[in-house]
């Protein structure tokens, strides 16, 4: 039995899965690392407005960069090392161009609107937010790269060092000198600024930078990205939205209460979910490259479902010991939220062959479904059960999305096996 463990954790995916999981509780999990001084100095309300704006900075990223980033992952494992190069180069020339005036766009409309999209919020916030979300793509941009490299303790480095300095900043921000909301706005710009000046040495020095841009290449590496707009947007529509629902048929406070639920479900999506994918993807991409289309995707099914139900109730009782009272109505939301976490998996590990085969409009179509779906379940659910309700819905959408997917690439393989793959 102790041979066998070893044999599993000396796996290059356990080894990528562990290292990648404790970087990201840095990078991605400061947020959750500092609960419990969120819950003691905001009020529920003061919270509500802060998730507000993070939402609002996701939407932003997943929207205004053009699923470039998709493209990546796509076009990675059908390139040499020469024409990758380049296609980096071509990315982010287009995001220099075409993203930057986007974002401007977008910033001017929502400053003239924002009193109707974030009453009493002050607009250098919305701008910080906005340059924050801007900046997210370079950091994103090279940590795509050295995953797809799988430069997995490099990554954790980069993720620690990261991850720490913005734990002082809030700290000293929030707690020293008492800023509220505007200091971690505040300190998540100077962050995600301090890591995007490394990633344009990274750009610069190791990919040797060059502005690369004509009509042939933006057409070709639009076509290939906008597609994921989409996805990325109903994958926010359906796990975010329901922000705007709660806030219309409840309060500002059940947005806050909902949110700190939310923040200990998510954290699955950093610590887990996201590790075991950048671990996953390239060993399963560079199997179909081989031709080998085969996918334990029962095992991880079959798995998955006793362990997502015991880390829920796990999270309720660790989060009752991190939050302040005020915050208690969450603990309700938190197990019901974390499972929503299992579809998310099971969708992304099952549309691997789909990804392959660049089965882009099929994914979206999934997803979008999934999304409607666990819109119109808020609708529904939110104005009798408030935040329960949205915690339903939540798995609702899941649970679409992932069966969807799931039929999708049961038949991509029959038709791979009957052309002889």
């Amino acid at each position: 039995m102790n041979d066998y463990i070893k044999s599993i954790l000396g796996h290059p995916l356990a080894r990528n899965f562990f290292v990648y999981s404790f970087g990201a509780l840095f990078l991605k999990g400061v947020s959750f690392l500092l609960l419990p001084l969120y819950t003691e100095l905001l009020s529920p309300a003061e919270y509500g407005i802060l998730d507000l704006l993070s939402t609002f900075a996701n939407i932003l990223d997943v929207s205004l960069s053009l699923g470039l980033l998709s493209v990546i992952i796509i076009e990675y494992y059908h390139f040499d090392e020469e024409t990758r190069k380049k296609m980096f180069h071509n990315i982010i020339s287009i995001f220099l161009t075409l993203s930057s005036a986007l974002y401007l766009v977008t910033l001017a409309v929502v400053l003239i609107n924002s009193e109707s999209i974030f009453p009493n919020v002050p607009s250098s916030l919305i701008v910080f937010v906005t340059a924050t979300s801007y900046l997210t793509f370079f950091q994103s941009f090279i940590v795509l790269i050295l995953k797809q490299q799988e430069k997995a303790a490099f990554v954790t480095i980069l993720q620690i060092v990261s991850g720490s300095a913005s734990i002082l900043l809030n700290v000293l921000f929030v707690y020293g000198l008492s800023l509220g909301v505007a200091g971690i706005i505040w300190s998540s710009f100077i962050g995600v600024l301090a890591f995007s000046i490394y990633s344009w040495i990274f750009i610069f020095k190791k990919l040797s930078f060059k502005y690369d841009l004509n009509h042939a290449i933006l057409i070709k590496y639009l076509k290939l990205g906008l597609p994921f707009v989409p996805n990325a947007l109903t994958l926010w529509l359906m796990t975010s939205a329901n922000r705007w629902i709660l806030l219309k048929y409840s309060t500002l406070e059940s947005v806050g209460f909902f949110s700190v639920a939310f923040k200990f479900s998510s954290l699955f999506d950093p610590l887990i979910i996201q590790p075991f994918l950048a671990a996953y993807t390239p060993r399963i991409l560079q199997r179909y490259k081989r031709g080998d289309f085969e996918q334990p995707i029962g095992k991880i099914l079959l798995f998955g479902i006793p362990g997502f139900i015991a880390a829920g109730f796990a999270l309720q009782v660790i989060a009752r010991f991190m939050i302040n009272e005020e915050f208690y109505s969450a603990l309700a939301f938190i197990p019901i939220l974390v499972f929503s976490n299992y579809f998310s998996l099971m969708a992304q590990v099952s549309a691997y062959i789909l990804v392959f085969q660049k089965r882009v409009i099929a994914m979206v179509t999934a997803i979008s479904t999934a999304a409607i779906i666990g819109v119109i379940a808020n609708f529904i659910l939110v104005p009798t059960m408030g935040g329960m309700g949205s915690a339903i819905a939540a798995n609702i959408g899941g649970f679409v999305w992932f069966i969807i997917i799931y039929f999708l690439q049961k038949r991509e393989r029959n038709q791979l096996a009957l052309n002889g793959h």
